[in-house]
């Protein structure tokens, strides 16, 4: 438990590292954590999720260097609680922040699975390696923000959205930077000489 100003953080990690076979190796990596804090222009006691509170995060990796033609392999699979972020609500006809419930809400959480390959050649004494790394393997981005009035990174809400086509652009609001990038290959080349 770690307590910062007007802040307080505690967490729980673990680890289990296993060979699962004479072929297989595979790791499980778990937080459970909690940041809260409170905020003085709010003027109470109350304690709320810090934005950059994330509860849950897991890893899960299957790794191999005993696949077939020489092969080296493993594939990563990555979870993490979405951030939080504070309603809107409507004060009459216009939203602002609720700021009894600040941080109440979460945007969608983080789902992805990474891949990586490699063979590598012995050149004398020298060992040269090829390979690629694959990220965000099945090419499905996840959203890093969302509009607060409706939780989503696709629509900001139809307050927002009555202007389109008369003061805005339609394309006002897409907003490709709310999410991940989609699938991305890198190839390398390693060389580790003796």
């Amino acid at each position: 438990n770690l307590t910062f100003g007007n802040g307080n953080s505690y967490g729980l990690e673990l680890f289990l590292k296993r060979d699962m076979s004479k072929r297989f190796n595979g790791t499980v990596g778990y937080t459970l954590s909690k940041t809260t804090r409170q905020f003085d222009e709010l003027n109470n006691s109350d304690w709320f999720f810090a934005k950059y509170d994330r509860t849950h995060d897991l890893t899960m990796s299957i790794y191999s260097t005993k696949l077939p033609w020489g092969l080296n392999g493993g594939l990563t699979a990555f979870f993490q609680s979405g951030e939080p972020y504070t309603p809107l609500k409507f004060n009459g006809d216009k939203p602002e922040e609720d700021l009894q419930n600040k941080y109440s809400k979460r945007s969608p959480a983080m789902i992805t699975m990474d891949m990586s390959i490699s063979k590598g050649f012995e050149v004398g004494s020298n060992m040269v390696m090829f390979g690629m790394n694959i990220f965000n393997l099945f090419d499905k981005p996840y959203p890093f923000s969302v509009y607060p009035l409706t939780g989503r990174s696709d629509r900001p809400g139809e307050y927002y959205e009555k202007n389109i086509g008369t003061e805005l652009s339609g394309s006002y609001y897409d907003r490709p930077w709310y999410y991940s990038n989609n699938r991305e290959i890198n190839f390398f080349v390693r060389i580790d000489i003796n």
